[in-house]
């Protein structure tokens, strides 16, 4: 947010906050002996860690992001050792007393392991979303084939027609290849929206249009059921089929409404499709050099630097 109001209006009160946090985050995590050999339990930091670098220039911030990516799954694993601590908050009420589930994490084995989708769909994604990102800003040949690889997985084997993603409402996560219910499915606007962020990045790596297709699927299909056409209710969770009467709160379809909703109480969904139809433009064209690539089928006006 602080870089995308500085890049909007150049103004840097909020970036000097975000600049601020980053740099406590730099120090409490980090390789050195005195810090965290740690990670994010939900994953995004890494995405703007990058975004930080992109405005500032300071190489600390794509090196933690490289950090938080590379430490992720390695053995001891951080998850496990943390719980050790006699300091160890348990969010959950009994947490403590139960192992987390790494792969729902996507923290079982190194990211250069991962090869399956595995997880919370949005942190998933959130993540793989800053392995593209710092691949093409390190010239990571290694880590981008196993950022396409994943995309392979989830639009080969665990994507729904419309573009949606992540099937089990438990936990709102992957699961196995071509395991896509339709009554059933979650879906979540969120991980829809990052299934476009992940493709979008992809895109402009490589230049290949495969990548642009999906991230156009989810637009037009996965992202737009997610909000009303007047902007005033949401699908926090996106099913392929609905039957009104089988959706009962404490059940197996609890997650399921079968009308969009005013709000919710995790609210991540509507501000998040506010800021991607704000952000439309970055899906249309890119430019790379002197070459212009047209990533979408729509009408529109733009104006290019020829010095650039």
């Amino acid at each position: 947010a602080a870089t995308a109001y500085f890049e909007a209006t150049g103004e840097r009160k909020l970036l000097d906050v975000a600049i601020r946090f980053a740099d406590l985050i730099g120090r409490t995590f980090g390789p050195a002996r005195d810090q965290i050999h740690g990670y994010p339990g939900h994953e995004e930091v890494e995405l703007a860690l990058v975004k930080l670098w992109q405005v500032t220039g300071a190489d600390k911030y794509l090196e933690l992001a490289r950090y938080f990516i590379d430490q992720r799954g390695q053995s001891p694993n951080y998850f496990l050792e943390e719980r050790k601590s006699p300091d160890f908050f348990a969010y959950y009420p009994g947490s403590d007393r139960v192992l987390p589930h790494l792969p729902y994490h996507q923290a079982d084995v190194p990211v250069l392991e991962q090869d399956h989708a595995e997880g919370h769909a949005v942190r998933a994604l959130y993540l793989y979303c800053a392995m593209a990102d710092v691949a093409a800003a390190t010239g990571d040949e290694a880590l981008l084939r196993q950022t396409i690889k994943l995309w392979e997985d989830i639009t080969q084997h665990q994507m729904y027609v419309t573009g949606g993603v992540g099937q089990s409402g438990t936990l709102e996560r992957f699961t196995v290849p071509d395991d896509l219910p339709n009554d059933a499915n979650y879906a979540e606007t969120c991980a829809n929206i990052a299934l476009a962020l992940f493709s979008l990045r992809l895109g402009r790596i490589t230049g290949e249009a495969r990548y642009h297709d999906i991230a156009e699927l989810e637009l037009y299909n996965a992202i737009a059921s997610g909000i009303s056409r007047d902007g005033t209710s949401f699908f926090y969770v996106n099913p392929m089929e609905i039957w009104p009467d089988n959706c009962l709160e404490a059940s197996s379809r609890g997650h399921v409404k079968p009308t969009r909703q005013a709000w919710f109480s995790c609210a991540c969904c509507p501000p998040n499709l506010a800021r991607t139809y704000a952000s439309l433009g970055q899906y249309l064209l890119s430019v790379d050099d002197d070459e212009v690539f047209i990533q979408q089928y729509v009408g529109f006006t733009t104006e290019l630097d020829a010095s650039l």
